[in-house]
């Protein structure tokens, strides 16, 4: 019985203390806990909250003092109020949104948030309490970064028979090929900004000569400020680092204003520069297999991967509609007659023998069909407001738009022909290997994926492409040269064995839906060559999918240009966020490519006549975005998850408006003042936590700009624990006879 009174009886102080600091461990320590029936998983702060819940609530309810409310308070009252109207209303005014059990999962993440603030605010902000948050930090710090030691070490299998219990499979690969330590986080990004809030909280009881009551307290701070920086390097993460840097620089400022001279500066930058330097020499020398520092995290490289661009892509994705341009089709102007896009005319043939004058003559006449049954879909277009999707071709065409519904001269088959809610394309096989046309003329308004696809961008490598690695002696060599089968340019490659170049093409694919990939290629070297179209798809949930499909060719050694084209379909059920294109060979090859296409449909593009669009600038057409409803948003979908846009601030607009994001950062500016509030008017040990928390608020909000903190339970419940406690000593909030010392 005295024991239950000493955990649950929050009239005891000590009991309020013993509760947080529960929460607190069980929040840097626990896993993900899996749940059936695909309800989202759950974690032992959330457990131990849902204990200590009653406590709180008794609590609150007999201390009339305790139930002062602050303006974090109201700002969770907004952010749950502006989450619950685009719950309610989106379904409603919005073609294609539903609703979803994971709704209440939705509102349960503010509320949650908000009763770890409010517990944290019951706690009384005295010397005990600080050295008692001091030791679980400091100590988590130097524990956390142990642990990562191991994952980064790996001895005896330790991340298949440990780090599993806290990171999925995509993660997990990471931590193994990579070097990317992650903690009991479960991601190494977001161990990244964990490990920058330890390295903060350290240097600010060196920095502020704070001791919190803790023996040798300037030590210990420097080990754990020495343990968040190596935990920060291991886990690779730029964003983060970034983040981090440029939030501490602000933190020295805040310090000068207020303390001048009368702060350690000198010990602070020592132990972080002196823990810097040896960090970097660590992962460069241990252990050898994953590449030196410079080639694993250095932001340099960011000019040689793609992470930035794919960012920007996805941004820029979420407001397609407001940026896609769609020119007018029913200004009259037949299909065959648009203008054709820069980079994509040609001058003479492929090189391959032509065919005799028949077929020639036979092809010219299925250009003019595909002509005319393209104008036709295009007129019925003009007058119906859509596409003719559903039903048969023939029998919406003809005899309003068609006499008749033209079929091949030589196999009197019908045409190919693809038409969806979002466009159209009409194609026919050519019999004539000369005609770069070929293989298959098409005319549509499907655009082409691929950007640069001709190589006509670029200094001496070709915009828009990369080739495989980082820039090693095995890597492919790719470079533009002028003479090209369209436009001026081509670009020449030497592959070695493995070797690739490919490009990143961002876009939510739509799901179960036929698509293909081409390339000319002609071989350089005097040689057959081999070579392949080989694709890699990444979902929404960050699954690599690889190969999602692979087609080889053989190139003649004469020279002449070939086709070669990979049909393909995506997955079913999960939908693709990403599509990497690659031409690679297995061998040693040297050719030359043009004319890549990647387009919607069962059938490769004539690249003549395709057009390029960014697919990053179009909306996808089967499911509604941000455009649909800028205001409230469409809520939250089960194939948009978090981290898919890798933008917090851009999630939160598509998700839930103008308005859930403007509550979103109100929660933000109210922690902020609430913090910085201690940080003026606060007591000496008090402050060690505000200026760390007030640091960590900048930090995170340059890091959300690049990946995410709100969904990450681990980090919110660490963050608003502290908020609480520290907004306490900062507003005189005790309970009657409780004040601060």
């Amino acid at each position: 019985m005295t024991l239950l009174r000493e955990v649950f009886d929050f009239g005891q102080p000590e009991a309020r203390l013993r509760a947080f600091v529960i929460l607190l461990v069980a929040a840097l320590v626990s896993p993900d806990i899996p749940l059936p029936g695909g309800l989202p998983a759950v974690r032992l702060e959330q457990i131990a909250l849902a204990v200590f819940l009653p406590s709180l609530a008794l609590y609150l309810w007999r201390q009339p003092r305790a139930r002062t409310l602050y303006l974090v308070d109201l700002a969770f009252l907004v952010l749950a109020g502006a989450l619950t109207l685009t719950l309610l209303v989106a379904p409603v005014i919005v073609d294609g949104v539903g609703r979803s059990y994971r709704d209440v999962f939705e509102l349960a993440r503010p509320a949650e948030y908000w009763l770890l603030f409010r517990l944290g605010l019951t706690v009384v902000p005295e010397l005990r309490t600080w050295k008692a948050t001091a030791t679980v930090l400091l100590g988590a710090a130097v524990g956390l970064t142990t642990f990562s030691l191991l994952q980064y070490l790996n001895p005896g299998n330790f991340n298949s028979v440990v780090t599993d219990l806290w990171a999925t499979a995509h993660n997990l690969e990471g931590v193994e090929r990579r070097g990317r330590v992650l903690g009991t986080t479960g991601n190494a990004n977001y161990y990244g900004i964990l490990s920058g809030f330890f390295l903060v909280f350290a240097l600010a009881i060196v920095l502020l000569r704070e001791h919190l009551a803790i023996r040798y307290a300037t030590w210990i701070a420097g080990a754990a400020a020495s343990a968040g920086v190596l935990s920060l390097v291991m886990s690779q993460s730029r964003t983060a680092t970034l983040a981090v840097l440029g939030a501490m620089a602000l933190g020295l400022a805040l310090v000068w204003l207020q303390r001048r001279g009368r702060a350690a500066y000198g010990t602070a930058i020592g132990i972080f520069v002196g823990a810097t330097i040896a960090s970097v020499a660590f992962v460069e020398a241990v252990p050898p297999q994953f590449g030196s520092f410079h080639e694993r995290f250095a932001p340099a490289a960011l000019t040689e991967d793609s992470s930035l661009t794919i960012r920007l892509s996805r941004w820029q994705s979420v407001f397609a509609s407001f940026l896609e341009s769609t020119p007018d089709i029913c200004e009259g102007e037949p299909m065959e007659s648009r203008p054709i896009a820069a980079g994509h005319d040609y001058e003479g043939g492929t090189g391959a023998p032509a065919a005799d004058a028949d077929a020639r003559a036979r092809d010219e006449q299925r250009k003019d069909d595909v002509a005319e049954i393209a104008d036709a879909i295009v007129a019925y277009f003009c007058v119906e407001g859509v596409w003719p999707a559903d039903g048969e071709l023939e029998t919406l065409l003809v005899p309003d738009h068609l006499d008749e519904m033209p079929v091949d001269p030589a196999t009197r088959e019908p045409y190919l022909d693809y038409v969806t809610g979002g466009g159209i394309m009409v194609g026919a096989e050519l019999e004539n290997p000369a005609d770069p046309e070929g293989p298959v003329y098409t005319l549509g308004t499907i655009p082409n994926f691929v950007l640069n696809p001709s190589f006509t961008s670029g200094g001496d490598r070709p915009a828009s492409w990369m080739t495989s690695g980082t820039g090693l002696a095995d890597d492919a060599v790719a470079e533009r040269v002028d003479d090209g089968l369209f436009g001026d340019a081509a670009v020449e490659v030497a592959f070695p064995p493995g070797g690739a170049l490919y490009q990143n093409v961002v876009y939510a694919f739509p799901v179960d839906t036929p698509f293909t990939a081409s390339a000319w290629v002609r071989s350089v070297s005097g040689e057959e060559e081999e070579v392949q179209i080989y694709l890699v798809g990444q979902t929404l949930q960050n699954e690599v999918i690889d190969p999602l499909a692979e087609a080889r060719t053989t190139v003649p050694a004469d020279g002449s240009w070939t086709p070669v084209s990979l049909r393909f379909d995506t997955p079913a059920v999960d939908r693709l966020q990403l599509l990497r294109f690659l031409v690679r060979s297995d061998q040693e090859a040297r050719v030359q490519l043009d004319g890549t296409t990647l387009t919607r449909g069962p059938f490769p593009a004539s690249f003549h006549r395709v057009t390029n669009t960014d697919p990053a600038a179009l909306a996808p057409d089967d499911r509604p975005g941000f455009s649909d409803s800028p205001l409230l948003g469409v809520g939250p979908r089960k194939d948009l998850q978090v981290g898919s846009v890798d933008n917090e601030y851009v999630l939160f607009m598509e998700s839930y408006g103008a308005v859930g994001t403007l509550a979103y950062l109100a929660m933000w500016v109210a922690a902020l003042a609430a913090v910085f509030r201690t940080w003026m008017r606060g007591t000496a040990p008090a402050r060690v936590f505000a200026l760390s928390l007030v640091v960590f608020i900048f930090a995170v909000g340059a890091y959300n700009v690049a990946a995410g903190s709100y969904y990450h339970f681990q980090i919110m419940a660490v963050f608003w624990l502290l908020v609480g406690v520290v907004t306490a000593a900062g507003t005189g909030s005790n309970p009657p006879g409780e004040e601060e010392t």
